[in-house]
């Protein structure tokens, strides 16, 4: 798509030239900045004030060390992490405040991240990671924080290089010298890194667009070589071809919600980037891809912070952002989208916490959101037949019943095993859930990914059978998927039996969702398995995951209290187990806040054939 149009176009005369490049108002154009609004200003600079004086964190080798030693990455992340926060908040208090208090403490974030080994994080340390120790400064590396490092240096040379060079020059002279260094020539020269998408590198992700999305920024704002800035659009269309070839159609993240942010929004900074870089004509917002890709993130909310969460993903997400949504819809002219994220937009405080690229795009457009009128939106049904990811409601309101199910295969980025599983929410609040995933550790990225309980399809929403769990891979996947719809009903089944190892003896899985909903508030979801089998008996465990406890009543079904409402919940050919999980991992407690989720089992043994079924529905229906 986009290297076709490099090639009917002559990029060099298309591209503004870096002086010619203006996306948003340095901080000397007093006439904007002055007209920041009062409350945004407000927020900006006590973000700033925070950080005056501020002692930037040491980054400690033994730190950087403890992902290899102890698999644990939480230390080396604070400190980095902490020091870019302190930078982007200061740069963007200076923009807004321009009396130049901040900056001492804004060159002394500079000094310090250009005095790292590494600008990115000890989890991605080098294409040798697994064998890599500490960072090798003969041997630079781009990962997803070394590119977004650069271009927050980037955007503060953009947005205060006449205040810095006032300071001294030596200041942006280091910083060019090392952006040169660490990113400029490595993204130019090397093919290896694996999310350029050249042959040979493993499944193309988020990665690509997020990083891409900063290569363009430090390229576009800080380049003056024309040679250079056409080869780098070059590659970043060739990168983004890569990316858009693991798209189907409808244009669903196969890695989710929690990672289209990185992935789907990235990529809208990417266009973005480059339509404001040729005044417009690099414009493929008409691409019904583009546009599918956007309205993805609308059908996967649920209600409040609430977002279907399959793989790595949060069921809360904090990190979406908004204005930057707003202005993807906007772009695409489709209202829809807009809606949604005006009505989703949340205080100043919470919106600009994000990456320079996203807070001022956010800065000025935010008066003309929350001028708009907020009308709730709720799509009440979607189907994404290319990734088999089904979403019904029993009415267009966020506090009904929703409910979404999948097919796809175990071979997805970001992937739990969970071909088949389901989600589903009444009032808000969630019902039967996805658990999401632990804090990120060495195991989570290695050959033991799926001995982590959260990763296994036993702590999914699914049968165990005849003691196996789902396996991982590309073919372990769904077949025959269908999914019919009416007023009344919704329908979604797909054959799952290829996704258990050949010993659990299962030639056909049929797992059956069907929601009913004669009306709005009265609703009910059967939730069935059609079998078939190599033995004569066989050994089925349903397996199904709650937030709230659920309490065997004496007919044998279950009350779930959601605070509110109440859902029964019962299988017609067993008695219901129920077990208590307790963790203290603060990835998980940060969406399941009590540290308690619980697993429902129902044990069933069938013949070579058979089936089973579970109903949940409003206790008083």
């Amino acid at each position: 798509m986009f290297s076709e149009w490099l090639s009917q176009h002559d990029i060099r005369k298309c591209l503004k030239t870096m002086d010619g490049y203006r996306p948003y108002p340095k901080a000397v154009d007093r006439v904007y900045w002055d007209g920041v609004p009062e409350d945004i200003r407000a927020t900006a600079v006590s973000h700033a004030e925070k950080y005056l004086g501020y002692g930037y964190p040491i980054v400690r080798a033994s730190d950087f060390m403890n992902f290899y030693r102890t698999g644990d990455r939480s230390a080396n992340g604070e400190q980095h992490f902490g020091r870019r926060q302190a930078l982007r908040r200061l740069v963007i208090g200076e923009c807004v405040e321009h009396k130049g208090r901040f900056m001492d403490d804004i060159v002394d974030g500079i000094w310090a991240i250009c005095e790292e080994s590494f600008w990115g994080v000890n989890a991605h340390n080098g294409v040798n990671a697994d064998r890599e120790i500490l960072p090798n400064v003969e041997n630079r590396y781009i990962d997803l924080f070394a590119g977004e490092t650069a271009a927050l240096l980037a955007w503060t040379e953009y947005l205060l290089g006449e205040e810095l060079n006032a300071v001294t020059p030596m200041i942006l002279q280091r910083v060019r010298h090392e952006v040169r260094e660490r990113i400029i020539l490595p993204y130019l020269t090397r093919r290896d890194f694996w999310w350029m998408g050249y042959p040979g590198g493993h499944m193309i992700n988020n990665w690509t667009p997020w990083i891409t999305s900063n290569m363009l920024a430090v390229f576009l704002l800080t380049e003056p070589d024309a040679d250079l800035r056409a080869q780098c659009v070059s590659k970043a269309c060739y990168s983004l071809d890569r990316f858009l070839d693991v798209y189907k159609p409808d244009g669903a993240c196969d890695e989710g919600a929690h990672y289209w942010t990185k992935a789907g929004l990235s990529l809208f900074d990417c266009l973005d980037e480059l339509f404001a870089a040729t005044d417009g004509a690099f414009d493929f917002y008409g691409e019904p891809l583009i546009g599918n890709i956007a309205r993805y993130i609308v059908h996967c909310h649920i209600a409040g912070p609430y977002y279907v969460n399959y793989g790595d993903g949060a069921p809360v997400l904090n990190e979406l952002n908004y204005a930057q949504i707003y202005r993807f819809g906007k772009a695409l002219g489709d209202e829809f989208v807009m809606d949604f994220a005006a009505a989703a937009l949340r205080p100043y405080e919470e919106e600009l916490n994000i990456p320079i690229m996203r807070a001022l795009p956010a800065i000025m457009v935010d008066s003309e959101i929350r001028s708009r009128a907020r009308r709730a939106v709720v799509g009440k049904d979607a189907y994404l037949a290319d990734n088999q990811v089904v979403f019904a409601r029993d009415g267009e309101r966020e506090d009904g019943f929703f409910f979404s199910a999948k097919g796809g295969s175990n071979g997805e980025s970001h992937n739990h095993n969970d071909v088949g599983s389901c989600i589903a929410y009444w009032k808000g609040v969630p019902l039967l859930i996805d658990l999401g995933v632990e804090t990120y550790s060495r195991k989570t990225f290695s050959p033991q990914r799926y001995e982590i309980w959260t990763m296994q399809s036993s702590f999914h929403n699914l049968p165990e059978i005849n003691g196996f769990m789902q396996r991982p891979g590309k073919d372990a996947c769904a077949g025959d998927a269908r999914y019919e719809r009416g007023d009344d009903r919704v329908f979604f089944s797909a054959d799952i039996a290829k996704t258990y190892p050949a010993g659990a003896g299962v030639t056909r899985c049929v797992r059956a969702y069907e929601l009913v909903r004669p009306e709005e508030g009265r609703w009910a979801l059967a939730i069935t398995d059609d079998m078939a089998f190599t033995g004569a008996e066989n050994r089925v465990t349903l397996n199904f995951m709650t937030w709230k406890e659920p309490v065997p009543q004496a007919d044998g079904s279950l009350l779930i209290d959601l605070g509110g409402a109440k859902v029964a919940m019962r299988c017609d050919q067993a008695e219901p187990i129920v077990e208590k999980h307790e963790f203290s991992d603060k990835r998980l407690s940060q969406a399941w806040q009590n540290g308690i989720v619980y697993r429902v089992r129902y044990a069933v043994t069938l013949g070579r054939e058979g089936g089973t079924r579970v109903t949940l529905r409003p206790a008083d229906a």
